[in-house]
């Protein structure tokens, strides 16, 4: 359990890390200040990344003094560095210079080169025996069917279709059940024939190529992960060079560990080799040693159609890719770290679909495992995602404690504390307990500003108001980082769905611009549907607030099944299933094409320990394995229900959903009761609420509208020792009023009951009725609010401490202060309070300093005073005569200025700063003090 002193003064691992930017010349003088700038912000760590604009050569001597210089400032103060693994990104080539070692390094990429022959038809190929040919195999074709012509396409060529059979855009070619000969090879060229047998043919030569993605900012072709000589190559360039360098630091600790960043595949990725699969020299060989058959036999299948045939072969092939890849690169970083005491940390590329992440790195499960610090990215504003689940999922899986997200990252100027706020919140309620701000830039000179903005840094307006902020990260961190995820719901990762149910061709290649459901760009493709169909049941979960992990075939198999030793009345209603430290009490399985025997068989298992499974949409098939018996049987019974519903299985129920998603939390309900229930909810305007997102980089809004205010409310649960901790954030643009029935660990003693405040480290007591294992508690969340709860027993509590301005009771206006003077980017204002830009500096990022006198009246005793300062855009900072108020980032804008403000007039300043969106991006948003700002009379009541 955290100490108090660890919730007040977090450690360095806690609080953010973020991505420093080495994007200039790297002036020691200026680096320190900057160091010396993050210690003082309250930030304990960060990541020294090189990036465009690096003046000082990477890897070079110069750039290793300068990370000795970070290094022994970082020790100095107490901090900590994670250092980035790679010039740029992706990780994996060390700036080129693995390639530099062995030009066959090289990512490799199978191609399938076709020539469609007639009857009796032959054609001249090169098919020498050497290390680009992989197969060469001649198969008939069961038919050719013209394309139907598209009649949404907007315009389309002159004059009519050529309706050339050998032509793949105007033909679906279908191969014949029959096996595919496999050509000798050997000859450099040599004419194939055809059979002249009437039938038409495919003639497919399988070739690898090398990979033509070119790392970012770079000229450097990209590597093959694959390759086990590779992957020691980039080792010793990268980590070998920091550990013989500064081994004291990895000794004494200042170097957590290495962060890997979005390695991958990269073919299919935007225009990057197209239509093809990844490869390496001993591919082949490895699968013939996991599987018993030769992979180039069967190579067709992993681009046609052909049935059961497709399922076995695209299914093993993926299996070895991830297998290989799981073992030959993570697995050899995460070894390596864990060989010098330093930890592994970073994410993978493109995890927003099952599609992208398949292409890219086979499994998020089989990569992520191994890191000892899973992570994700966040680098846009949807809130329609997986990311953040899978990544949490992982970790609680695999035993690992904290869960990292690169976060900001392409957000633009325009962010603010306050939107800073909704996006952590919004991921440490989805498992992350870690944050990585991207970024801290060294130098927004020049073009430096636009690559890849914004900086949270120094370079920011707010920035000398953002010390709330890092506190508020810091303390959450460090108490969602403690004890163990709770969550009544498993669902199911299909990864097999992906790998059997994807050609090179189908989806399409990755656009780079693919964030919400309706930009698929294959929306009709059986794996598009179910994908968007995964990122729905994500939402609907948790806006029904039923918390829940992914697990995947590996998970599931290993699972352990705990069920009653007698049939209950109620089947399910006692059983659990064992994943790490997590207790299911339901397996949810998605729209998927396809799963595995072994997980049907434990689902099975599960069931008949009197747990419960359902089955969301249309019936998988079964591949790798055979069904079980009981399994065919029950999914034939399951076929017959239309409306959704439970089924009994013996000691166990199959609940059946058999179309859309809105069922699913309902059917929970219905037989399940949820760690949180809503007694009562209302939100600012009755029965319905609005959240509004940022979701554009220059200041756009996307609205979401909620059916129930209670809908915006989002939850986690973690148990610590005797304690429960709830995080609850209203995810919702509107006020939000609810009364909550709470789940407790069951515990004979009795309970006490806080709220702690991350920004101010204050806890306070929390009004609530404990009985049954249940608390219930009434919670008024501002717009974007967020609560910490703590329940335990007094004895494991820490003393109340502190005022919280929010949960004052019957505060009333006794003063509206109107008469302001502004000074702004050297010129005076004398007027009311309105956005700069319509005192005629729309364009103007900075601070401005707003003063006006207050002539306080007299204050009852035990009553406190409040400044509310109404709308602030962005952050405010207040200064009563001589006393400095600390600053405050987001809404609400409310100071406990009783002890500041005495008998008689005085000064009060307030000091607002806006974002660079206005002067950089040349976007006309709101700033200043808008106000009303108003002095209120509090009187103490209950605290929320």
């Amino acid at each position: 359990m955290n100490s108090p002193d660890t919730f007040l003064h977090p450690d360095a691992e806690h609080t953010a890390a973020p991505f420093w930017f080495w994007n200039g010349d790297m002036d020691p003088d200026v680096m320190l200040a900057q160091i010396d700038a993050m210690h003082a912000m309250g930030i304990g760590a960060l990541v020294i990344h090189a990036r465009v604009g690096l003046e000082v050569p990477y890897l070079s001597e110069a750039w290793f003094e300068r990370v000795r210089l970070t290094l022994d400032a970082c020790a100095e103060r107490g901090m900590r560095v994670w250092l980035y693994d790679e010039d740029n990104w992706p990780s994996g080539y060390a700036g080129g210079r693995v390639l530099a070692r062995d030009p066959a390094f090289v990512g490799w990429n199978l191609g399938l080169e076709r020539h469609y022959l007639g009857a009796g038809e032959d054609v001249a190929l090169e098919l020498g025996d050497d290390d680009r040919t992989v197969a060469a195999l001649l198969a008939p074709l069961a038919s050719c069917e013209a394309r139907p012509a598209d009649p949404l396409r907007f315009q389309r060529p002159a004059g009519a279709a050529t309706l050339d059979w050998r032509d793949p855009s105007e033909f679906e070619h279908r191969l014949a059940d029959e096996a595919p000969k496999r050509l000798e090879l050997g000859e450099a060229t040599r004419r194939v024939q055809a059979p002249d047998d009437g039938r038409r043919w495919l003639l497919a030569v399988a070739r690898r190529a090398p990979t033509t993605w070119i790392a970012a900012y770079s000229d450097q072709a990209y590597i093959d992960l694959l390759n086990p000589a590779a992957v020691e190559a980039f080792i010793e360039e990268t980590h070998e060079a920091y550990l013989r360098r500064f081994p004291e630091r990895f000794a004494d600790g200042t170097v957590l560990g290495f962060f890997v960043d979005e390695p991958g595949f990269y073919n299919n990725f935007r225009t990057t080799n197209p239509a093809t699969l990844p490869w390496t020299g001993d591919l082949a060989s490895a699968f013939r040693e996991r599987h018993g058959y030769d992979l180039e036999d069967e190579l067709l299948a992993l681009w046609y159609d052909q049935g059961g045939r497709s399922d076995r072969v695209r299914h093993d092939y993926w299996a070895t890719v991830g297998a290989l890849l799981e073992e030959r690169f993570f697995g050899r970083l995460a070894r390596w770290c864990d060989d010098h005491d330093v930890a592994l940390t970073g994410h993978l590329h493109l995890e927003e679909w099952q599609w992208t992440m398949t292409r890219n790195s086979v499994s998020p499960f089989m990569a992520l495992r191994r890191l000892q610090v899973p992570g994700v990215d966040k680098i846009d504003e949807s809130t329609v995602k997986v990311s953040e689940k899978l990544a949490s999922s992982v970790a609680h899986a695999y035993g690992r404690p904290r869960v990292i997200s690169e976060t900001f990252a392409l957000a633009g100027w325009k962010l603010a504390p306050p939107q800073m706020k909704q996006i952590v919140d919004h991921q440490y309620v989805r498992g992350v307990n870690w944050l990585s701000p991207h970024a801290f830039y060294y130098s927004t000179d020049d073009w430096r500003k636009r690559e890849c903005p914004p900086s949270e840094f120094v370079q920011n307006p707010w920035w000398h108001h953002a010390r709330p902020v890092w506190d508020y990260v810091a303390r959450l961190s460090a108490a969602l980082s403690e004890g163990e995820h709770v969550a009544p719901v498993a669902l199911y990762y299909p990864s097999e769905q992906a790998w059997v149910g994807m050609t090179p061709e189908a989806p399409g290649s990755f656009t780079g611009s693919i964030w919400q459901p309706w930009q698929l760009i294959d929306p009709d493709h059986p794996l598009q549907r179910n994908d968007a169909a995964l990122v729905a049941i994500t939402s609907a979960l948790t806006d029904e607030r039923w918390d829940f992990d992914f697990v995947d075939a590996d998970l599931l198999a290993g699972a352990e099944a705990e069920g009653t030793e007698t049939a209950t009345a109620t089947p399910g209603a006692d059983a659990t299933l064992h994943v790490g430290t997590e207790r299911f009490r339901v397996v949810v399985v998605p729209p998927t094409l396809a799963l595995e025997a072994r997980s049907a068989s434990a689902l099975l298992r599960f069931l008949d320990a009197g747990g419960r499974v359902v089955l969301m949409g249309a019936l998988p098939r079964v591949v790798a394995g055979d069904a079980p018996e009981r399994w065919r049987r029950l999914t034939e019974r399951a076929a017959q229900v239309r409306r959704p519903r439970w089924l009994d299985v013996g000691r166990g129920a199959l609940g059946i959903v058999p179309e859309g998603v809105t069922p699913l939390a309902r059917l929970l309900g219905t037989a399940l009761r949820s760690d949180v229930e809503v007694l009562a909810a209302r939100g600012a305007h009755g029965d319905t609420a609005w959240r509004e997102r940022r979701d554009m980089r220059r200041g756009g809004t996307l609205a979401t509208h909620f059916e129930r205010p209670e809908q915006a409310l989002h939850v986690l649960r973690r148990r610590v020792g005797a304690q429960d901790r709830y995080f609850l954030v209203n995810e919702g643009g509107e006020g939000l009023h609810v009364t909550l029935s709470l789940a407790l660990t069951e515990d004979d003693r009795p309970r006490g009951a806080q709220t702690w405040v991350c920004d101010t480290g204050a806890r306070h007591p929390l009004d609530t009725h404990i009985e049954d294992a249940r608390a219930t508690v009434e919670l008024a969340l501002e717009p974007w609010g967020s609560r910490l709860l703590v329940f335990g027993p007094p004895d494991g509590l820490p003393p109340a401490t502190g005022s919280d301005t929010r949960s004052w009771a019957h505060a009333e206006t006794i003063a509206t202060l109107a008469d302001w003077r502004l000074e702004l980017d050297g010129e005076r204002f004398d007027a009311a309070l309105r956005p700069w830009g319509e005192l005629g500096a729309p364009f103007v990022s900075g601070v401005g300093r707003y003063t006006t006198r207050v002539d306080l009246p007299e204050v009852p005793q035990g009553a406190r005073v409040l400044l509310d300062l109404g709308e602030v855009r962005e952050t405010a900072r207040v200064a009563i005569g001589a006393t400095q108020l600390p600053p405050i980032a987001w809404s609400p804008y409310v100071w406990d200025v009783t002890d500041a403000l005495g008998p008689g007039p005085v000064d009060l300043t307030v000091e607002v700063a806006n974002t660079n969106t206005n002067a950089w991006e040349r976007v006309e948003r709101a700033s200043g003090l808008l106000g009303p700002v108003r002095l209120r009379l509090a009187r103490p009541g209950a605290h929320a």
